[in-house]
């Protein structure tokens, strides 16, 4: 082999093993930020866990830092995901503005089976008041297809279009669901379009599709859902 084939030979087998160096080194890269992205996360939610428990302290509430679905009898109704199951996290419960309540972070999973499936978390609160005494119903924005529950035939109210454009209302008995929401209900949601609301007896529960609410917004939620129970008739 003449000097030329041997530096071409040289110069090739240079240019691989820097080439599979870098494949290398781009791997283990990506390894070290998906370990430093899943440390922080973690550590997020231990803090995140943490300002709750002080935060149920405060507003003389129990914390938990896990519940059973088995906690809440209703939310067996709830289908997130083609039924994908559900876990309660940072449950905190107890008397707030005089009626039981609960507000929790759901986590489950998001996508198709079989298509790469994400984790994801998002805030509920839950009300009981035996003044309430709902239909079964369930009200999300509307296009929201992996919305909380399943949904039969959309309700729309022609004396408020842009409720009917924002929601998709849905339940089993059309006139008691008709009753419930008043026109002053329906311009209230027309102001607030991103709410997802279920409601069953003395039972409603709120949410926002994929969103975790922050330490300091829980006290808020919980003022404001106590203040959707009241609108409600409870």
């Amino acid at each position: 082999m003449d000097v030329k084939a041997t530096l071409i030979l040289i110069l090739v087998v240079v240019v691989f093993a820097a080439f599979a160096l870098a494949l290398v080194a781009g791997f283990v890269g990506i390894i070290v930020m998906l370990v430093k992205q899943s440390k922080a996360r973690r550590e997020n939610l231990k803090t995140r866990s943490d300002a709750l428990a002080g935060l149920a302290r405060r507003l003389g509430l129990d914390y938990y830092a896990r519940a059973e679905l088995s906690t809440l009898p209703f939310l067996r109704d709830m289908e997130f995901n083609e039924g994908a199951r559900l876990h309660l996290e940072n449950y905190i419960s107890g008397q707030f503005a005089g009626k039981r309540t609960a507000v929790f972070d759901i986590l489950y999973l998001a996508g198709a089976p079989g298509h790469g499936r994400n984790r994801r978390r998002q805030t509920m609160c839950v009300f009981e008041s035996p003044r309430l005494n709902l239909p079964k119903f369930d009200l999300r924005p509307a296009g929201m297809f992996d919305g909380l529950f399943s949904a039969g035939r959309d309700i729309d109210f022609s004396s408020h279009t842009l409720f009917s454009d924002q929601f998709t209302l849905s339940g089993d008995d059309e006139a008691a669901i008709r009753r419930i929401f008043t026109p002053s209900l329906l311009s209230f949601f027309e102001s607030s379009p991103t709410l997802s609301v279920y409601g069953k007896g003395r039972i409603l529960a709120v949410t926002q599709s994929e969103h975790m609410s922050g330490e300091n917004e829980i006290e808020g939620y919980l003022a404001g859902t106590a203040d959707l129970v009241r609108r409600f008739g409870g």
